[in-house]
C-alpha cells in the first residue's frame, strides 16, 4: 500500500490498532472510517481509504474491539 502508517489508539483496557492512510501532504486524517463486524477488519476497507487518500483526503481506519489486531 503506498502511504500508510500503522498505529495504536489508547483505550481503557486494551489498544484499539489503526491504520492511517495519508494523502501526499500527511494533513491529520479528516476521514475516520468504521468496518462492518464479524470476520471484517481495517484491511477490508482498504480499498476505499487508500483511494480517498489518493485523492486528497487523509484517512484512519481502525479494528474494533476483538476484530483484526485489536485485543477485546
Amino acid at each position: 500500500m503506498p502511504n500508510q502508517d500503522d498505529i495504536r489508539i489508547p483505550s481503557s483496557g486494551a489498544d484499539l490498532i489503526g491504520t492511517i492512510d495519508w494523502n501526499a501532504a500527511r494533513d491529520a486524517p479528516s476521514v475516520l472510517c468504521l468496518h462492518g463486524a464479524r470476520p471484517s477488519n481495517r484491511h477490508s476497507i482498504a480499498y476505499l481509504t487508500t483511494h480517498v487518500s489518493q485523492a486528497g483526503v487523509s484517512c484512519l481506519r481502525f479494528d474494533l474491539s476483538g476484530h483484526g489486531d485489536s485485543p477485546g
